[in-house]
């Protein structure tokens, strides 16, 4: 009988991580999962057959590089993914010595450019693509040049969401609209040459996701953000819409200029009131949007899964236009929470928590999909609710300690689960 294929995928949250499970369970794969948290909800898939408990990853790694390979010594997998930038910068760091395994990660030569911001900025300069005017913050500005540079808002983002030396710390992109906010944010940068600075591109957002091997795109998905909060960070309600053929072929440009094979999500701004638009960023792993395209059948776990371990290339796919995905956590935590502030009139909250309130039935009628709520793999959801009480006292804490800072979305989120 042939051997079931087997795979390890690193992460915890209920976005990537989650659809990337499913994705693989789904089709018949092994799953076992290295989680950062050993009780997120996530865990509860009925998709993971086994849980890897591995030590935090601190300073150079050994304790957690030991565990790793002690487990890998016992068990044989097909493939290692990692689902988010501290579990490809982990692996990465350590890649020598997992040359006996087939990694799903960047090629060494792209890591540097496509874990630095400003870095991957150069790149796309570099063949074409347009960026938002920006640079490397300097020892020397003060909110005087910055805003004399860049006007306002302007955008302060750290280069790297995460270091190895900083794995339980993520960057924050602070959306600055005011001096005063420029003033904050710069107080709060202790190396300046870790951070860069922006021109504010008004518009919208959205991101168009490949799958590419030496290059050459095989796969293609585009969506658009149709709800993200005003200070910046991950949407909570997307819509599918047709890849647009000069944003496809910038990405194109980009890839091949690094050979790049993998799974990537380009991040754009578009002009709401004429055809220009920009790159923001790319993230070099599986996105936050991913349940959207999975749902509707373009599967990049899966095919990535093919095409690193069998040598499959899938064929170029078309898929339904117009279907939202919404993560209903995290639309409730920006309407009530991250934008609170930003509300000038009753209406917003009201449509907004209308479309919340209405997702269920919008669901249960096909006219949306859900990032963590899907028939087939229930507990995860049921988990995450479970975990909401904890959620809203531990963001009104990091509220009310640092209410001029922007914290992160909700994005793993932890409960007691007790696996099979």
């Amino acid at each position: 009988m042939q051997r079931k294929k087997r795979v390890l995928v690193f992460g915890d949250d209920t976005r990537s991580f989650l659809a990337v499970v499913r994705s693989l369970g789904r089709k018949g794969v092994h799953v076992d999962a290295a989680p950062f948290d050993l009780h997120a909800p996530a865990l509860a898939s009925r998709y993971i057959c086994d849980v890897i408990p591995l030590p935090a990853y601190q300073g150079e790694g050994e304790e957690w590089l030991a565990a790793l390979e002690t487990h890998l010594a016992s068990q044989t997998y097909d493939l290692l993914v990692p689902c988010c930038d501290r579990s490809i910068l982990a692996l990465d760091r350590h890649r020598a010595r997992f040359a006996d395994q087939c990694l799903a990660l960047p090629d060494p030569h792209a890591i540097p450019i496509l874990f630095d911001k400003l870095a991957a900025k150069e790149l796309a300069g570099n063949v074409g693509v347009a960026v938002a005017d920006g640079r490397r913050l300097r020892d020397d500005d003060s909110v005087e040049t910055l805003v004399g540079e860049f006007g306002l808002p302007l955008l302060i983002k750290p280069r790297a969401s995460y270091t190895l030396q900083e794995m339980e710390n993520r960057g924050k992109v602070v959306v600055a609209r005011s001096r005063a906010d420029v003033k904050a944010a710069l107080a709060e940068i202790e190396f300046t040459s870790r951070f860069m600075v922006e021109k504010y591109f008004d518009g919208y957002g959205g991101g168009l996701s490949t799958l590419s091997r030496k290059g050459e795109v095989l796969l293609a998905f585009q969506h658009r953000r149709l709800k993200e909060p005003r200070t910046g960070g991950g949407s909570s309600l997307r819509e599918s819409v047709a890849v647009d053929p000069a944003m496809l072929a910038a990405c194109a440009r980009m890839l091949h200029a690094l050979d790049y094979t993998g799974v990537c999500m380009f991040e754009f701004r578009h002009a709401h009131d004429g055809p220009d638009w920009i790159l923001v960023e790319i993230n070099a792993r599986f996105w936050g949007s991913l349940p959207l395209a999975v749902s509707l059948g373009v599967d990049f776990p899966f095919h990535l899964f093919g095409m690193m371990t069998d040598g499959t290339c899938p064929a170029p796919r078309s898929y339904a236009l117009g279907v939202r995905g919404r993560n209903m956590l995290v639309g409730a935590y920006d309407t009530l929470f991250k934008d609170r502030k930003s509300i000038g009139s009753i209406l917003p909250l009201m449509r907004d928590l209308g479309g919340l309130g209405l997702h269920p039935f919008k669901l249960l009628l096909g006219w949306e999909t859900s990032d963590v709520w899907v028939r087939d793999d229930l507990k995860p959801a049921v988990a995450e609710i479970l975990s909401l009480p904890r959620i809203v006292r531990s963001k009104a804490q990091v509220a009310q300690a640092a209410p001029a800072r922007l914290s992160d979305l909700p994005r793993g989120h932890r409960v007691p689960v007790t696996k099979r």
